[in-house]
């Protein structure tokens, strides 16, 4: 008798944690209560169903064909918006989950390919001119090469990106390559985050110039 086919699940502990980030931004469930989940089941509920629908999802060896089978991913999909959920993109509430429900319809309508051989999960592994050609203005959405954590690597064997081990800076990588692809369908600017960052890096090296 043959061995039984063996179904991918997803490890609970990956679960809780990315629940976390999407009720609260957290990367654990520590300090997490009922009410900050009370009144956002359907919300829950869309963004795992739009992932849900994504090809491949659940399959046997889907690590081999789909990101989404990496916690990391899924995790930056929950950074990404719970931002406009309750996160610092949410101070307009109504224009805001106007926003996040566009975001998770649009992953569902398959706007975005979570295909490990889509280029744009390689552009971080690109030189600047690079990217710049395939992915015109992706500067503006992505950390600088000068501060970024270790990404990871394109492995041409496999035909499969292989990430680091830094789980929460490529979380939000993958978000900020995410609202680039979404920028003109959903209206996505880059992350607030990120813009206050480069402009300390410009003010610091507006000061080394006039030292």
């Amino acid at each position: 008798m043959g061995s039984k086919l063996e179904w991918p699940a997803i490890y609970r502990d990956d679960l809780v944690n990315t629940c976390a980030i999407l009720f609260r931004g957290a990367f654990n469930q520590s300090g997490i209560t009922p009410l900050d989940v009370i009144g956002s089941e359907e919300y829950a509920d869309c963004f795992w169903a739009a992932l849900a629908n994504q090809p491949g999802w659940g399959e046997p060896a889907w690590e081999k064909t789909s990101l989404l089978a990496h916690p990391t991913m899924l995790k930056g999909m929950a950074f990404l918006v719970r931002s406009f959920h309750n996160g610092e993109e949410a101070r307009d509430r109504e224009a805001a989950h106007a926003k996040r429900d566009d975001i998770i319809k649009a992953i569902s309508d398959g706007e975005v390919d979570f295909s490990h051989d889509n280029p744009l999960w390689r552009v971080y592994l690109m030189s600047r001119d690079e990217r710049e050609a395939q992915f015109p203005g992706i500067e503006d959405y992505i950390t600088p090469d000068a501060v970024r954590r270790p990404y990871g690597i394109w492995d041409e064997d496999t035909i499969r990106l292989q990430l680091g081990t830094n789980t929460r800076d490529i979380s939000r990588y993958f978000a900020d390559l995410v609202r680039y692809q979404l920028r003109d369908k959903v209206g996505l600017e880059p992350r607030p985050g990120l813009v206050s960052l480069k402009k300390k890096l410009a003010e610091a090296e507006a000061e080394k110039l006039v030292a």
